[in-house]
């Protein structure tokens, strides 16, 4: 069987770090080592975990290098040791005892299958929030299926398929696939990072695929503030563009800049007039970062 890396970024979400650790060690899987990022806390989540857990891989980072670069941290961990598949997994999440074993079944039939991912129903309400995806080029990101829907059981019997588009919050990706394609772009800080490598890894000739039956949970947005402040709001937006900017072509670049820029201003016009002028300015500094030639000729 595999031999699989299971990394988790931490980032002052002790509790829900400490609650996904917990249903790990129920999952029936192959042997696995269990490597934590905390990627900057200023809280004392890093005393939390040690006191929980004396057996540990718990790799500190001095400050937050979002998503991508505390990801990062751990597959540069993984690569230097005799790991075949890595698990990226959002510490915000629980998972169900046989997730692993099912996309790991999934992944050995297929040497072309380059990263897999599982039915993912929020928590605690059990909608679905993943379940298969693809690229959107006019909005320029990942779209889930199904999103918001609600969850039917008979789902998980349906068999595995390939999609251009698989979340972040959960992606089994084979060695080879990280060798051959790299590491996550640390350019996108938080958001977007998981369409960008699902390019990227479908590039490079793998193929995506979605697998129903194997499931997990997951706590929406415990790893960010629940309220949008302006740096939030600002790399949602951003991210958008530089994701067009790296992977589209002429076409859809320019039709997605003349959809989304008069979007991005009636947006900014509304906070303006809502007084939320943290979320306005966000929106500002992208319009400004991102001209028509920014985004079509370079």
């Amino acid at each position: 069987m595999s031999h699989v890396a299971i990394i988790l970024v931490n980032w002052n979400g002790a509790t829900d770090t400490i609650a996904c650790i917990q249903s790990l060690q129920t999952i029936v899987s192959p042997s696995y080592e269990l490597i934590v990022v905390d990627n900057g806390s200023t809280d004392d989540s890093i005393s939390q975990l040690k006191a929980y857990f004396s057996e540990l891989t718990l790799i500190e980072s001095k400050t937050n290098l979002g998503f991508a670069g505390g990801n990062n941290l751990g597959l540069n961990y993984a690569l230097a040791k005799d790991f075949t598949q890595i698990l990226l997994l959002n510490n915000d999440t629980l998972v169900s005892e046989t997730f692993i074993q099912n996309l790991i079944t999934v992944a050995e039939t297929n040497p072309r299958y380059g990263i897999l991912s599982p039915t993912i129903l929020t928590y605690p309400s059990e909608k679905i929030w993943y379940a298969g995806g693809k690229i959107d080029w006019l909005r320029s990101g990942g779209y889930h299926f199904n999103m918001g829907q609600d969850f039917d059981p008979v789902s998980l019997t349906k068999p595995a398929q390939t999609c251009s588009f698989l979340s972040g919050c959960c992606m089994l990706i084979k060695r080879e696939v990280i060798e051959q394609v790299g590491l996550l772009d640390p350019d996108y800080f938080l958001y977007m990072e998981d369409a960008d490598y699902c390019v990227r890894v479908t590039r490079a000739g793998y193929e995506l695929v979605y697998v129903p039956a194997s499931k997990i949970w997951h706590r929406v947005s415990s790893a960010v503030d629940k309220q949008e402040k302006e740096q939030t709001i600002y790399l949602r937006h951003r991210n958008r563009f530089l994701f067009i900017k790296k992977h589209g072509t002429f076409w859809q670049k320019l039709l997605f800049y003349l959809t989304f820029h008069p979007y991005l201003f009636a947006k900014e016009q509304k906070y303006r007039q809502q007084n939320a002028f943290d979320l306005a300015n966000g929106l500002a500094r992208v319009r400004r970062q991102f001209p028509l030639k920014e985004v079509i000729l370079k």
